[in-house]
Formats: structure tokens, C-alpha cells, sequence
């Protein structure tokens, strides 16, 4: 199966956010990153999808942090490339790397291969991962739902049990009420002294002794102030409010516009990528044109300011038969 696509194609368009969009919606997983789809785990399920029964998804470690876990995933993703026909490369020694450009353009091409080919409707990501016996963390919290299932179902055995008590005898009855009322009637006996003890405190509160008033009066303030206190607290909190308010709107609308214009910029950056891949394949099939020669000149001209040491060497190369265009040219005049 042919699963080639073209460079200028629109997949290679699509931003990150409606790539982790699509693999978080259809695997029911939780992505923030291109770099955390390096493990190899979502492209293994993907192909699952497509082509049932050619992924052995309990050998995929969805887990993996380390690159030779990783490489133990893409054998995986291989092996069902092979068994499903699909000829594609995967360059399995730059994605383990947890690159972003790298990832990016494998998503890019997993999802157009996917929206071409398509899967099951029915497709159930987290039941095939837990019928494959896949341990991924995200799956433990739909796990946990059969618990309250079991305690319902307890729930009438222990009804049961109880209705199936025999019913106490009134002898029983009455040696219960007996017991209660003789507890209460000791239980009021031993609290009744204490509204005299509290006696003491009511007296001294209507002294008029001087001693008795100053207390009073030192008691009496401490609430005062506090209620001060905290009414020019909130009075403070009152005022400060609406500028905290504007202020908070003002940054979340730079954040907004800081984030479209960090997808504006991925966007110009891939579809500029792109052209130069052009240009550059371009001038290899060109390589004894004069004018292939030049425009390699220009191309590659500051990549040693750059510190780019594929740069550096292409337009130390190509810089030669540049030179011996424009002397050509020199001795026409």
C-alpha cells in the first residue's frame, strides 16, 4: 500500500494544536506536547485502528520515558507496517530524539495516512488497550467506576440480613427503656450544678466594684477592634478590585493573542521549510547549471554565521562553481 505524500500537501499544513486535538479526542489520552508522542505508544494504536488485528498492542509500552523503550514501540510499528502492506520509512533514530520538528511531520503524515484510510466507527481506544492488557495511567480512572456498582449491590444482601434479625422481645424492650431512663436521670442529676458555678462570672459582670468595670471594659474593645480591622480590610479589598480585574483581562488577552501568534508562526515556518526542501532538491538535480550554482550561493550564504555545519559545508561547495559562473561571464564581456 502506497503511502506517500507529497510534500506540498496540505497535511503537511496542519498545526500541533489540531494534532494533539485529533489523537487526544480518538485515543481518549492526554497529550499536551508533540515531544510526548515520541515513545511510538500512539502511533502503534493508531494503526491498530486502521488495520485490526495487526498490532500486537499488548507488546506496546505506553509507559515508556527512556529511548530504548521507545525502540522496542517503533519494532512494534514496523512489524504491523510490514504485515499491512504500508511502505513508508520510519525514521525511528530522529524521533526518539523527542524532537519537535521531527515528531511534528510524523504526526503530520499519521494523520493524513489516517483521514485516507479510515478506521472503525465503533473503535473503542480505552476497552482495546485494557482487553490488550496495556497499563496506561489515564485508563485507571475509568477502571475505578465499577466499585460503586458493588457496594449497590451489597446494599440489599445487608437489608436482607437485617429484615431476617428476630424481632426483641418485649422483655428485651422494656429492660432497654429502664436502662436509657435511669442513665438520662443520672446524666441531668450530674449537670445540673454548673449553671451555679456559672453564677460567679454573672455577678462580677454587674459588680460595681472598679476592678469588675475595667475588665469589662478591656474584654469589650478587642472585638471592637478586630470588626475595625477587618471592615478596612474588606474596604481596601473593595477598591483594589477593579483594577486586579483589568488587569487580569488585560494578560489573558495577551496571552490569546500570543498564542495565535505562535500558530501563525509554526504555520510560516513549516510552509517555508517546505520551499526551501524545494529549492534545495531543485538545485541537487542541477548541479552543472551556472544559475542552479548561484541561487545555491545565496541560499547557503550566512550559514557559517549560523554555526551550522551542514551549512557551512554546502555553501563552501557550492560557492566554488559559483565563482567559476561569474568569471565565465566576466571574460564574455
Amino acid at each position: 500500500m502506497a503511502a506517500t505524500i507529497a510534500l506540498m500537501d496540505g497535511a503537511y499544513f496542519v498545526g500541533r494544536t489540531e494534532l494533539l486535538s485529533w489523537l487526544n479526542d480518538f485515543l481518549k489520552m492526554n497529550f499536551t506536547k508533540v515531544e510526548e508522542t515520541a515513545s511510538g505508544a500512539a502511533a502503534c494504536q493508531i494503526m491498530d485502528a486502521m488495520f485490526p488485528g495487526k498490532v500486537p498492542l499488548g507488546k506496546v509500552n505506553f509507559n515508556a520515558k527512556q529511548e530504548y523503550e521507545f525502540l522496542n514501540n517503533y519494532k512494534v510499528l514496523q512489524t504491523s507496517f510490514q504485515k499491512a502492506g504500508v511502505d513508508k520509512f520510519i525514521p525511528v533514530d530522529k524521533l526518539v530524539k523527542a524532537k519537535y520538528q521531527d515528531n511534528l511531520e510524523w504526526l503530520q503524515w499519521l494523520k493524513a495516512f489516517f483521514d485516507r484510510t479510515g478506521a472503525s466507527p465503533e473503535y473503542d481506544a480505552v476497552a482495546r488497550r485494557k482487553e490488550a492488557g496495556c497499563n496506561y495511567p489515564g485508563d485507571k480512572a475509568a477502571g475505578g467506576s465499577a466499585k460503586p456498582a458493588a457496594t449497590t449491590a451489597a446494599a440489599p444482601k445487608r437489608a436482607a440480613a437485617t429484615s431476617a434479625a428476630p424481632a426483641p422481645t418485649v422483655a428485651a424492650t422494656t429492660r432497654t427503656t429502664t436502662t436509657t431512663t435511669t442513665t438520662a436521670a443520672r446524666t441531668t442529676t450530674a449537670a445540673a450544678p454548673k449553671p451555679a458555678a456559672a453564677e460567679p462570672d454573672r455577678r462580677m459582670s454587674v459588680a460595681v466594684g472598679g476592678g469588675s468595670r475595667g475588665v469589662t471594659s478591656a474584654n469589650s474593645t478587642k472585638p471592637a477592634a478586630t470588626s475595625a480591622g477587618a471592615a478596612a480590610t474588606d474596604r481596601r479589598l473593595s477598591l483594589a478590585r477593579p483594577v486586579v480585574d483589568a488587569q487580569v483581562t488585560k494578560l489573558t488577552q495577551q496571552v490569546t493573542e500570543l498564542k495565535l501568534a505562535v500558530d501563525n508562526t509554526e504555520k510560516e515556518r513549516d510552509f517555508y521549510y517546505a520551499k526551501l526542501c524545494d529549492i534545495e532538491e531543485l538545485i541537487e538535480r542541477h548541479k552543472g547549471d551556472p544559475l542552479a550554482a548561484k541561487i545555491a550561493a545565496i541560499l547557503f550564504d550566512g550559514a557559517e554565521d549560523n554555526g551550522g555545519d551542514k551549512g557551512t559545508a554546502d555553501a563552501g561547495a557550492a560557492s566554488e562553481p559559483a565563482a567559476a559562473a561569474v568569471e565565465e561571464e566576466q571574460e564574455e564581456y
